[in-house]
C-alpha cells in the first residue's frame, strides 16, 4: 500500500455569529491503492469512475467515533471502517477520502458532486431520501442530551426541555432542528454549531444548559470529559417511534452501485471483519439492524 498523501486546501472565512458556522475548509486524504470488480454493462456515474480507475471519493465529517483521521492521517471510524470493508468485500480498494469540516455540507457536497459517497453515520431521513440514495442501514443508533456531570437540570425527554425552558444546543445539518421543532422548543432558546467541538465549548461555559447529539458522539465526548460531561438515557431520549438507523450516502444517479453495495454488505454485517470492529468500538451485535430493515422502509417512516 502507498503512503496516504494529505493534501489541505485552505478557504476564506465568512462572517459568523454565535450561530453561524465557519466556512468549512477541504481536507483531501488519498490513498492509493488496487481495483478489480466486475463493472455492469450500464453503469453509473461511479462505476464509469471505478472502469476509469479513478478513485471513489468517499465524504466525511470529523465525528468520532464514526469518522476521523487516525493517528496515521487514514480516514477511519465505526462508519468509515464498515464502509470500507464493505468496499474491499466488492473488490473496491482505491479510495480516496475528502474531509470536510461542516456535518451539515455532508448531503449539499455529495449533491453537489464533491464526492461519490458520504459516510459518518448518517441518518435516513424522508428529506435527504429526496435527495440522495441510502444504502440499507448499518446499525441501529438513537439520541441523547449531552449535559454537565451531575445533570443538574434534570434533563430526560424532549417534554422536561420544553417544560423547563432549557438552552439547547445542536448540530447543524442533523435531525435535531426537527425534533426540537416537533417537540415545540421555543426556536429562541436553540443554537446551532457546525461540530460537536463548539457544542462541547457552548456546555463547558454556560451557554446552554445541554446539547442534542447522536449517541456515539455523546458517548465519546463524555468520555473525553470525565467529571465534566455525561449523557443521558438515550431510552427516554428517543422513543421508540423517533430511533433512527445510520446508513451510507450515495448519488441517486448510482441507483445500480447502491443495489450491489447493499448486496456486499449484507455479507459483511455478519463477517467476523464486523465482529471485529463492533468489539472496537465499544458496540455489539444490538447495534446491527434486522435484516429486514431496508432503506426504502425507513425513507418512508422517518
Amino acid at each position: 500500500m502507498k503512503a496516504l498523501k494529505i493534501l489541505r486546501a485552505k478557504f476564506g472565512r465568512a462572517g459568523s455569529t454565535s450561530r453561524l458556522a465557519r466556512t468549512p475548509r477541504l481536507i483531501a486524504l488519498i490513498v492509493g491503492l488496487t481495483v478489480s470488480a466486475s463493472i455492469p454493462l450500464h453503469a453509473g456515474p461511479l462505476l464509469d469512475r471505478i472502469k476509469a480507475s479513478e478513485p471513489i471519493r468517499i465524504g466525511f465529517a470529523t465525528a468520532r467515533p464514526a469518522c476521523f483521521e487516525g493517528p496515521d492521517g487514514k480516514l477511519t471510524g465505526f462508519s468509515a471502517d464498515t464502509l470500507i470493508g464493505t468496499l474491499k468485500t466488492m473488490g473496491y480498494e482505491n479510495v480516496e477520502a475528502v474531509g470536510i469540516a461542516d456535518f451539515g455540507s455532508l448531503v449539499p457536497g455529495l449533491v453537489a458532486g464533491r464526492f461519490d459517497i458520504a459516510t459518518c453515520g448518517l441518518y435516513i431521513l424522508a428529506e435527504r431520501c429526496r435527495n440522495v440514495a441510502f444504502s440499507d442501514p448499518f446499525a441501529e443508533v438513537s439520541d441523547v442530551f449531552v449535559v454537565p456531570a451531575g445533570n443538574p437540570k434534570g434533563i430526560e425527554t424532549w417534554e422536561t426541555v420544553v417544560k423547563d425552558n432549557v438552552k439547547l444546543v445542536y448540530v447543524q445539518g442533523t435531525n435535531s432542528l426537527k425534533l426540537s421543532q416537533e417537540a415545540g422548543v421555543d426556536p429562541a432558546n436553540l443554537m446551532a454549531v457546525p461540530s460537536s467541538t463548539e457544542m462541547i465549548g457552548a456546555i463547558l461555559s454556560g451557554r446552554v444548559d445541554a446539547g442534542h447529539l447522536f449517541g456515539w458522539d455523546a458517548a465519546e465526548i463524555a468520555k473525553n470529559n470525565p467529571g465534566k460531561l455525561e449523557y443521558t438515557d438515550p431510552r427516554k431520549a428517543t422513543p421508540e417511534d423517533k430511533r433512527n438507523w445510520s446508513s451510507t450516502a450515495f448519488s441517486k444517479a448510482d441507483a445500480d452501485f447502491v443495489a450491489l453495495y447493499n448486496e456486499a454488505q449484507a455479507k459483511f454485517l455478519h463477517s467476523p471483519e464486523m465482529a471485529a470492529l463492533l468489539a472496537k468500538y465499544g458496540f455489539d451485535e444490538t447495534s446491527i439492524p434486522a435484516d429486514s430493515i431496508k432503506a426504502d422502509w425507513v425513507c418512508s417512516n422517518r
